[in-house]
């Protein structure tokens, strides 16, 4: 990315991984019924598009950055017969952080599904894609947007999100060690040793 792109983040923001493991468990206790805290960041784009510098002219680092969760839990501390279950129950999560010039080591802001992720960009900058599609997916495509009296621009960029999302996962899942860029380009990187974040009661460990 030449330019800063703002954009703006949204999704049901948890402050821990029991709340989060509670919510997406349809047989377990609900603690919180109801309630939704849908959390929304607004700002530019990092470099690699793994965070959110809010102001980069005043501090190029104040922003907030995504690890995935098993890196912000200790794993140092947990015996080999439980990796495995741990990386299986998180590692599908991801953690939202926050960072700015002045700190050392990041505050743990919440944990979300990245499934329920999403990004608005709020840039009037477009780019034209030429793609060809099968004729009959074509054809019932705008027989459906005509139907439903969706836009046919608004469909495509829902389904181009929803493949970048996925690709935007699986490089923050997939690195080892897993590096968070920050907005000035310096690196961070979780202490494996350290537990940002607690295992909830019931994770049984």
């Amino acid at each position: 990315m030449s330019e800063p792109v703002k954009v703006k983040w949204s999704f049901p923001l948890y402050p821990d991984l029991e709340s989060l493991v509670a919510e997406k468990d349809p047989s377990g206790p609900k603690k919180r019924p109801g309630l939704i805290n849908r959390t929304e960041i607004v700002g530019y784009l990092t470099e690699n598009r793994c965070g959110i510098v809010i102001d980069p002219d005043k501090d190029p680092v104040m922003g907030y950055y995504l690890v995935d969760a098993i890196s912000m839990i200790g794993l140092e501390h947990f015996g080999d017969e439980w990796v495995d279950h741990l990386w299986d129950r998180y590692s599908s999560l991801l953690t939202l952080i926050y960072m700015d010039a002045t700190t050392e080591e990041p505050e743990v802001v919440g944990v979300f599904d990245p499934a329920t992720w999403e990004e608005e960009c709020l840039t009037k900058s477009t780019v034209a894609l030429t793609y060809r599609v099968p004729a009959p997916h074509g054809e019932e495509y705008r027989e459906r947007t005509t139907e439903y009296d969706i836009s046919q621009v608004t469909a495509i960029n829902d389904a181009i999100w929803h493949k970048l999302r996925l690709w935007r996962i699986d490089s923050y899942t997939s690195r080892t060690p897993n590096l968070v860029i920050l907005g000035n380009g310096e690196e961070w990187e979780p202490d494996t040793s350290m537990k940002y974040l607690s295992i909830p009661e019931h994770a049984e460990v």
